[in-house]
């Protein structure tokens, strides 16, 4: 008869194998008397396996964290878990509760391990979750987001001296992998020194859900609990696409103050010297334009409109050349970066947007901006544009309105007339479209700006057999 499994003990709660358990770990008394508790849910699987945590809100502000956890806790509650899993979905309390990123004494958390007994609030929670929960961990997944005002790409941050980490980042399966050096203070830097790997996973907005974030959060920690033997290998899909690793980032800072127009967002591709963004003064009578320092990928960016000098406002990364690596896979670039798509023949677009579009969407190019990433046209490997462009689908738009030109090119606008396709340049290649994004001054000074944006409105007709 095989050897049952001991029991789990925290906080004088004991949890019996195959059943789960939620404790709450006393850690102070509040001014009005209230107490305030660390909750932590343990799984306790009935077969053996590695221990392993799952936290969120060390920021209070950060709150995507806590859905995650919560959809991991009712997906985990139907399957057969090895080893045991710690879900702590608010670590700080009060911040949470206050919609603060900080505690009450203006502390960071983040900024507070090893912590101490004796020490501050701050001093004291980090210790009590560092020694209570991380240290009997073999690995763990600290779930964040970007602060209020801002929003992250899905991305993971990982010690790249550590080898264990680096391979828990690549079965994550985020957009990104990002090498972030350990901080002084930081649970990262304290969990190392105890020998326990974790991975940040940053994505979303502070006090803002963003479902696509969630559900990469959620399948990334899936697809770790699987590689680590917790779950069973029919859980979770492995990636299907090989996560680029950063080679650098860093954050582009305003020239100037005033108002921000940006002309970019999360996930676009930008060259060195493209211009990103525009900041004007309230009156329209001064314009400085935003150039990307470097090319690369836009990880994070701003979403305030109101800027200062030296505000920062877009987080580019620079991805090694060739990626994604697996050719046969390419991302929906029309406003879906989270469908993939097949070169192989032409597979529609799983996005609902392009399932009820007319015309499915069969264009799966990802940008050439600086040599980054190929770009392929109907799977048949042809160049699309010698110049950079953004991510952009092919499939038809419905609303016969000026639209910005999706292609990137700066000032440029087009008309959809119809069922017209959209598509950045005219040419005599074969596989381009003769949709015209017609070019449309857009200077303050322009005497023409009305008659430019009339031409736009001219009709322009697409050969029959393009998509067929």
């Amino acid at each position: 008869m095989p050897k049952r499994r001991p029991s789990f003990e925290i906080a004088g709660t004991v949890v019996a194998p195959g059943t789960r358990a939620t404790v709450s770990i006393p850690l102070s008394v509040l001014s009005d008397h209230t107490p305030m508790n660390l909750p932590v849910q343990i799984i306790h699987g009935s077969r053996e396996g590695p221990v392993a945590f799952v936290s969120a809100a060390i920021h209070g502000d950060e709150i995507i964290g806590v859905e995650i956890i919560r959809r991991l806790s009712h997906m985990l509650a139907k399957r057969r878990l090895a080893g045991t899993l710690m879900l702590v979905p608010i670590v700080n309390t009060i911040g949470f509760i206050s919609h603060s990123r900080y505690l009450p004494d203006r502390r960071d958390l983040n900024r507070s391990f090893p912590g101490s007994a004796s020490g501050s609030l701050a001093s004291q929670l980090a210790h009590r979750f560092l020694n209570d929960v991380v240290a009997r961990c073999e690995f763990g997944v600290d779930l964040h987001s970007a602060a209020i005002h801002r929003v992250n790409l899905p991305q993971i941050r990982v010690n790249p001296a550590d080898d264990r980490s680096m391979d828990l980042a690549r079965v994550f399966g985020a957009p990104i992998i990002v090498k972030s050096p350990l901080r002084d203070g930081s649970l990262r830097s304290a969990a190392h020194e105890k020998g326990v790997p974790v991975l940040v996973y940053e994505a979303g907005e502070g006090l803002r859900f963003d479902e696509i974030s969630i559900r990469m959060g959620v399948k990334g920690v899936l697809r770790v609990l699987q590689y680590s033997g917790m779950t069973a290998s029919r859980a979770i899909k492995s990636s299907a696409i090989e996560s680029p690793v950063a080679l650098k980032s860093a954050w582009l800072r305003a020239p100037a103050g005033g108002l921000l127009r940006a002309l970019r967002k999360t996930g676009d591709t930008v060259a060195k010297g493209e211009v990103v963004g525009l900041v004007s003064d309230p009156f329209g009578e001064t314009e400085t334009e935003v150039a990307a320092t470097s090319g690369g990928l836009i990880i994070g960016r701003t979403n305030l409109p109101v800027v200062n000098q030296g505000d920062a406002l877009f987080h580019i990364a620079t991805v090694r050349a060739g990626w994604p690596r697996r050719s046969g896979w390419r991302v929906c670039g029309y406003r879906h970066p989270d469908q993939r798509l097949r070169l192989s023949g032409r597979r529609t677009c799983p996005a609902p947007m392009c399932r009820d579009s007319p015309a499915r969407c069969s264009q799966s190019a990802v940008s050439a901006r600086a040599g980054l990433l190929p770009a392929v046209h109907g799977g048949v490997g042809v160049p699309l544009l010698n110049e950079p462009v953004s991510p952009l689908c092919s499939g038809i738009m419905r609303r016969a309105v000026p639209r910005y030109c999706p292609g990137g090119a700066r000032f440029r606008q087009l008309t959809i007339e119809g069922f017209t396709t959209c598509y950045p340049h005219s040419g005599s290649r074969p596989w381009q479209m003769t949709q015209r994004c017609h070019r449309v001054d857009t200077t303050p000074t322009s005497h023409n700006r009305l008659q430019n944006r009339a031409n736009v409105m001219k009709r322009m007709t697409v050969p029959h057999g393009i998509f067929q």
